[in-house]
C-alpha cells in the first residue's frame, strides 16, 4: 500500500512538472534594437561598456535588429557619475567612497505602443586605503544593466 502511494506520488510530482518550464522565451520570438548610449559624464567608455553587458545579457532571448524592425528600441543617455564618503574613521575621515551613476533611458515598443522613460541608478563602493575605484564603476555599471535587463525581460 505505502509502495503504490509513493509511485503515485513521484508520479504525479513528473506529470504536473512537464507542463510548466521555468526556462525564458525562446530566442527569436521578440527582436530589439540597442542604440548607442549618450555619456553626458567626464568619466570615458561608460556607455560603451554598459550597452555591451545589456546586448550579451539580452543576447540569449532577443535577436538583434534594425530601429526599423525591432520589436522593441533601447535608448539613453549616463548622466551624471557622483563620487561621495559613504563611511567614516572614528576620526571623521572617509573610509570607503561611493560611486553612483546615473541613467535615464527610453524603450519603445513597435507592436504594442509601449513607451517607457526611466531614470535608474547603479552604485559601487570602494575602500580609499587599497581600493579600485574602476571595480567600484563596474559594480555601479552591472547594476544598471540589472535593472534595464529586468525591465525589458518583462515585456510581452
Amino acid at each position: 500500500m505505502k509502495r503504490s502511494i509513493f509511485f503515485i506520488l513521484i508520479f504525479s510530482c513528473f506529470y504536473l512538472s512537464c507542463w510548466y518550464s521555468f526556462s525564458e522565451r525562446e530566442k527569436g520570438s521578440r527582436s530589439i534594437c540597442i542604440k548607442p548610449f549618450g555619456n553626458l559624464t567626464s568619466e570615458p567608455g561608460l556607455s560603451e561598456v554598459l550597452v555591451k553587458s545589456i546586448s550579451d545579457e539580452l543576447s540569449s532571448i532577443f535577436v538583434f535588429r534594425d530601429e526599423d524592425a525591432a520589436d522593441y528600441v533601447i535608448s539613453g543617455d549616463i548622466v551624471e557619475i557622483k563620487e561621495i564618503p559613504f563611511t567614516y574613521t572614528a576620526q571623521e575621515t572617509p573610509k570607503e567612497m561611493k560611486i553612483t551613476i546615473n541613467c535615464k533611458f527610453h524603450i519603445r515598443g513597435r507592436k504594442n505602443n509601449l513607451s517607457i522613460e526611466k531614470e535608474i541608478d547603479g552604485w559601487g563602493i570602494y575602500p580609499i586605503s587599497n581600493g579600485s575605484r574602476d571595480e567600484a564603476i563596474s559594480s555601479a555599471l552591472k547594476l544598471l544593466k540589472d535593472k534595464i535587463s529586468d525591465i525589458v525581460r518583462a515585456f510581452p
